[in-house]
């Protein structure tokens, strides 16, 4: 089992998700606000509890494909959503973060982007993008802020944005 140490920025925490934490990633996985622009989502919290059984997982795996990681605030102590990476190849990584509606607009998805960045280019990977749908423009502004770079899409109806190594 890879032993994950969790990521400290200057407000949240990121870590491996814990199995009593059905509502908190209920409460931004099951949000309509949030769904909007993802391609996944759970209607009900048994539809969570079984994506959080699913993340548990993976986390128990010897080599780490996907790191599906819990966003805790400092402050308050509890989960506000959700980042991580997948490799999608040797030395490349893709990151997703994803906060529950209250959350947006103060610099959290920011802060846990930048920790994925750093923690791929730390285990190795070369280069590292993330997507959004084209209408999520704070999504966009996060990769921008993060200094990624804007790439060509295969996909009209997504962004696709890169940095490297």
């Amino acid at each position: 089992m890879h032993d994950f140490v969790p990521l400290s920025g200057e407000r949240i925490v990121v870590r491996d998700w814990r199995v009593d934490e059905v509502e908190g990633m209920h409460r931004w996985l099951g949000n309509q606000q949030v769904r909007k622009f993802l391609s996944f989502g759970t209607s009900s919290v048994q539809e969570s509890a079984a994506h959080l059984r699913d993340v548990i997982d993976s986390q128990k795996e010897n080599s780490r494909e996907h790191y599906y990681l819990a966003i805790e605030s400092r402050e308050l102590g509890v989960t506000i959503g959700d980042a991580g990476f997948s490799w999608k190849g040797e030395g490349t990584a893709e990151i997703g973060y994803f906060l529950e509606p209250n959350y947006w607009g103060q610099g959290f998805a920011t802060e846990a982007a930048k920790l994925m960045i750093s923690f791929a280019f730390d285990l190795g990977a070369d280069k590292v993008f993330a997507s959004c749908d084209v209408e999520n423009s704070d999504s966009e502004m996060v990769m921008r802020r993060c200094g990624m770079q804007k790439l060509e899409s295969e996909d009209l109806g997504r962004l696709l944005y890169g940095i490297t190594l």
